[in-house]
């Protein structure tokens, strides 16, 4: 007879099953795929360009420089974190100004 508290591997690597008893869980940064991250913001770098060329409100235009800035200074550091927050916040601001 089978104990009824067996413990199932997802697969997913760092799941509770595939670690060792008492290891620390795996941190955010581990699970977020740069490649994916720095395409969005390659993406979005050049659309915050276009938008840099049309006739914008100067505050909408600085706050586009300035997201664009830290976007670079993230993927200098590569903080995958602050990345994905600067890429969320850039494209929430694109799709409102391209609208």
């Amino acid at each position: 007879m089978q104990d009824c508290q067996t413990t199932r591997s997802s697969g997913a690597p760092g799941a509770a099953a595939d670690r060792a008893p008492g290891a620390p869980l795996a941190s955010p940064e581990e699970h977020i795929a740069p490649e994916g991250l720095l395409a969005t913001a390659k993406d979005l770098r050049k659309r915050g360009e276009i938008l840099l060329q049309k006739n914008i409100s100067p505050d909408d235009a600085e706050e586009i420089r300035a997201l664009l800035h830290h976007s670079a200074t993230a993927i200098a550091s590569r903080d995958w974190t602050a990345l994905r927050d600067k890429n969320d916040t850039l494209s929430d601001l694109i799709f409102y100004l391209e609208d």
